[in-house]
């Protein structure tokens, strides 16, 4: 991110704030997944 990273992108995450955290953990594959297939680069932990 420091090197490569502009800025972030609101619109992809909005949508999201607030959501409790079992919801977030249960809904992070499904994210990176729909992510990655738009070209995004998307690394899990």
């Amino acid at each position: 991110m420091q090197r490569f990273g502009l800025r972030l992108l609101p619109r992809l995450y909005a949508y999201a704030n607030p959501m409790p955290y079992q919801a977030a953990r249960d809904m992070e594959v499904e994210l990176a997944i729909a992510l990655q297939e738009e070209g995004y680069a998307v690394w899990q932990a």
